[in-house]
């Protein structure tokens, strides 16, 4: 203590050490740097990336080894066109008629013919001027190979020895058989589906093969051991005979159109004119038709059958309209399919 001009003071030492202070209030712990929830959320992330990448390494094998498989029962080979059940093929070369069938035989498939206006309109957009072998023959009267005649379009012709058919991108021609020109194959994309086990299809042999519909088999021919095999067969390779009684899978054909309908009746394109025939002229004969008088003339659909109907009937109705394009593999000198 110092007394100093009559003041008084106290020096005290002061410690630079900091001190303790005891506080009994509660001490909030210190979190450490990754809380419990942000650790398992990392692991699990991490388990997530590793599960993700296995995935993808599955994937990529089973579509390397699935490719083959898939590319053969889902689509056309590779440079053809697929179109709804169909490939088709355009050749390069040039042959007569008949070397023309026997190329697309040989395939397993038939010089094109047309179903119906719309596939020929489909097919016409990729034609330019020169002309194309198609499953077109003049045997008293223009027929298919199927023995259907033609209906769909008109034929030019311009000698009488011009017996075989051709197309190119505004009409059919008439041509000497002998003629080289280049082809279009069709082959039916249900074979690329099928092994080397048969199946039931509807074709049996009365008084010559022919399909339940009554038309005659000219797509393809048939292999039969024996003539008791009456009934046919199907696998990827050929048709077979067999006889109907052997067991055997088979295929069944519906239309897609029926599962769309319920009770009501739509018009389609089927009127009674010395028969009932479909507008390009075709007769009737995937189905019958049921009538109740002689003065329905028109035909109907709903989930069920067909009706006839009176052609003043007030129904609604149902519209086809062709496709506006095709499935189309890699392209080659602006051609869509080659084999």
């Amino acid at each position: 203590m110092e007394i100093m001009d009559n003041g008084i003071y106290f020096t005290f030492p002061l410690s630079t050490e900091p001190q303790t202070q005891n506080d009994c209030r509660p001490q909030q712990k210190v979190s450490p740097r990754f809380p419990l929830s942000h650790r398992v959320a990392i692991v699990l992330g991490v388990l997530n990336i590793i599960f993700v990448c296995l995935l993808l390494v599955q994937w990529i094998h089973c579509r390397g080894s699935s490719r083959a498989s898939c590319a053969n029962c889902c689509s056309c080979p590779d440079l053809f066109m697929k179109n709804g059940n169909y490939c088709y093929y355009f050749s390069l070369e040039k042959k007569d008629w008949n070397a023309s069938l026997e190329f697309c035989l040989d395939k397993d498939s038939h010089l094109l013919e047309f179903t119906d206006r719309w596939e020929m309109s489909l097919l016409l957009r990729f034609l330019k001027n020169d002309f194309y072998w198609i499953g077109l023959r003049n045997k008293s009267g223009w027929r298919w190979e199927d023995g259907s005649p033609l209906k769909i379009s008109s034929i030019v012709s311009n000698s009488l020895i011009q017996k075989c058919g051709a197309i190119n991108q505004h009409h059919l021609q008439a041509a000497s058989c002998e003629a080289l020109l280049p082809w279009i194959c069709k082959k039916s994309l249900l074979l690329r589906f099928l092994k080397n086990d048969f199946y039931w299809i509807g074709l049996r042999n009365k008084s010559g093969w022919r399909w339940e519909d009554g038309s005659p088999l000219k797509i393809s021919s048939i292999v039969s051991n024996s003539l008791i095999q009456k009934c046919g067969a199907i696998n990827q390779h050929h048709l077979q005979a067999a006889s109907c009684e052997a067991l055997l899978p088979w295929i069944c054909k519906k239309s897609l159109l029926l599962r769309f309908l319920k009770n009501d009746f739509y018009w389609i394109g089927l009127r009674n004119k010395s028969g009932w025939r479909w507008e390009d002229g075709s007769p009737l004969k995937i189905s019958s038709i049921v009538s109740n008088s002689l003065i329905q003339k028109c035909g109907a659909i709903n989930q069920h059958h067909l009706q006839a109907a009176s052609c003043e009937a007030l129904l609604p109705w149902i519209c086809k309209k062709r496709p506006q394009s095709m499935e189309q593999g890699p392209q080659q000198s602006g051609f869509p399919c080659r084999w």
